[in-house]
């Protein structure tokens, strides 16, 4: 069984999730954008973090890594895709700017790329590239339904929301290439996927190909 735990955390309401296998005890986390004792304080007993998965490295998104890795005595796999390398080369300048706390710079320690399977325990995750609200952003996709949902599962970032999708004014955004990520990586998936975007509630792939308002 695969519990999926989300964690709205900072003024942002990022959601950061928790990825357990109940099975082997091991975690992962997505996208901790911040508030890491509460990520932490969610964390069952007996379970070991055995890496962090970034969509992309938006402040947001990543702005806890660096204290997560401190704060757990586990090795932790860093995550990411190669292209998102450059978001995180001004994340101090984000954090001074929008006046968003930052626990400091971190090391990706494994590339992922589109198609790579990643694994959770006995789960298995597709990476799905999806950039357009920022280059290098990744999906995470598991077809199986033996999870909190009993449906697969698509951790979206923020590709696709419920009724919208990503911003695209931000520096590496480009509209029509989210619009392409979202028709050709995540419409594909099966109608009754469950959606978990980067902030706001779930929905599903079902429910946005047909009412979406941008498609």
């Amino acid at each position: 069984m695969l519990s999926i735990v989300t964690i709205p955390v900072t003024p942002y309401d990022q959601n950061c999730r928790m990825l357990i296998d109940e099975c082997t005890k091991e975690a992962v986390i997505v996208d901790p954008g911040g508030d890491v004792p509460k990520i932490l304080e969610t964390l069952p007993d007996a379970i070991c973090v055995s890496a962090i998965w970034i969509t992309h490295s938006h402040i947001d998104h990543v702005s806890g890594v660096a204290e997560l890795l401190k704060q757990v005595s586990t090795p932790i796999h860093v995550v990411a895709h190669p292209e998102d390398t450059i978001n995180r080369q001004n994340l101090a300048m984000q954090s001074e700017l929008l006046q968003f706390s930052y626990s400091g710079d971190f090391e990706v320690t494994h590339d992922c790329m589109h198609g790579d399977v990643l694994t959770v325990g006995g789960h298995e995750f597709k990476v799905l590239h999806t950039p357009g609200h920022a280059i290098g952003h990744v999906s995470f996709f598991s077809s199986g339904c033996d999870n909190t949902f009993d449906a697969p599962v698509l951790i979206a970032g923020d590709a696709l929301f419920k009724g919208s999708i990503g911003r695209t004014d931000l520096p590496g955004g480009n509209h029509q290439q989210l619009l392409d990520s979202i028709r050709h990586h995540l419409f594909d998936l099966p109608a009754q996927t469950v959606v978990c975007s980067g902030h706001g509630p779930n929905t599903s792939i079902g429910v946005e190909k047909t009412s979406n308002p941008f498609f």
